[in-house]
């Protein structure tokens, strides 16, 4: 029999590899998958880019899971931005490399429309490396 008529050959082809791949690129201090989209051009006819995102849930995010995001997947990424999406249509927007976040709520595209709360980083005394984030309400 030819491989491609064997079924072994498609449940590891449809099933396991993609599985395999999942499992990798999940973070392994917070147990988030990183997906990506394609930016496309404004005619919708070019791909100029990509974006990269995470789901969680809202009250799951610490700052110290905030920093990790920052270091491990925004920080001298290529990505155009990267978004942490949350359950309720808002989420945290990193603007390409930026260490300065925004939250709203997001398009479809997984951009801030609506910014009701900027982010500001702390930085270490020591060698001025971001060690964490803080809320600025505007008051």
């Amino acid at each position: 029999k030819s491989i491609l008529k064997k079924w072994q050959f498609w449940v590891i082809t449809i099933i396991v590899i993609p599985l395999l791949i999942t499992i990798a690129s999940a973070d392994r201090t917070y147990g988030y998958v990183v997906k990506t989209e394609n930016v496309m051009n404004g005619f919708k006819t070019e791909v100029i880019g990509k974006y990269g995102y995470v789901e969680i849930k809202k009250a799951e995010l610490t700052n110290d899971m905030l920093t990790h995001i920052y270091y491990k997947e925004v920080e001298d990424s290529n990505f155009n931005w990267f978004t942490i999406r949350f359950e309720d249509g808002t989420g945290v927007q990193f603007r390409g490399s930026t260490m300065y976040p925004i939250y709203g709520h997001l398009d479809e595209e997984d951009c801030v429309i609506e910014e009701t709360l900027s982010i500001m980083p702390t930085f270490s005394d020591s060698d001025g490396s971001v060690n964490g984030f803080e809320l600025q309400t505007g008051e």
